[in-house]
């Protein structure tokens, strides 16, 4: 996952949610769509699509951090094996 703005997260909420008031969202009305759905959610929504968005970011920096620890890991036992071939 990559880190994304609080607005991008809500453009893909807002694209996953497919329609808003029976109405389809497609590329044409897609923009205005956003807009309105963002003027008409209440200061809760926001709080807790934040705090949604807060969730994703902290699993991200997780996954992103691990798989830095991972790489390093896999650099740190080549290097050994290369050391090991070199003295054997």
């Amino acid at each position: 996952m990559k880190n994304q703005t609080f607005e991008e997260f809500l453009q893909r909420a807002f694209i996953d949610l497919r329609e808003v008031g029976g109405v389809p969202i497609i590329k044409d009305n897609c923009e205005d769509m956003f807009d309105l759905w963002l003027s008409n959610m209440e200061g809760e929504d926001y709080m807790n699509w934040g705090e949604l968005y807060g969730k994703s970011q902290f699993m991200a920096g997780k996954e992103e951090v691990l798989d830095k620890v991972l790489d390093g890991s896999d650099r740190d036992n080549k290097n050994e094996d290369n050391m090991i071939e070199r003295e054997g």
